[in-house]
């Protein structure tokens, strides 16, 4: 984790180590692995195309839309259940 004050720095550490890089934790504006280019091709590159995404997620919140990470692909979570978990659902009656 690390953090810094330019696109084209977090650019940088991203194309050295991977990764991703959010802004203000929260917006994701760059995947490493899920991009048309590595931000090691082009940090100027990567870093226009982060600034562009915040100024894009920006005007969206202006217009009053509700805005989610469009680069964000999370796998969906594996529910496991224990046989402990079972067991104190079924004395309780659940």
């Amino acid at each position: 984790m690390a953090s810094t004050k330019t696109a084209t720095h977090a650019a940088c550490l991203v194309g050295a180590f991977g990764g991703s890089v959010k802004y203000l934790h929260g917006l994701v504006v760059w995947v490493e692995d899920q991009e048309e280019f590595e931000a090691g091709e082009s940090w100027d590159g990567a870093g226009g195309v982060m600034m562009q995404r915040v100024a894009d997620h920006q005007q969206r919140l202006a217009q009053g839309e509700k805005v989610t990470s469009p680069t964000v692909r999370r796998p969906s979570p594996v529910r496991r259940e224990s046989s402990y978990g079972k067991r104190i659902f079924q004395r309780r009656g659940l």
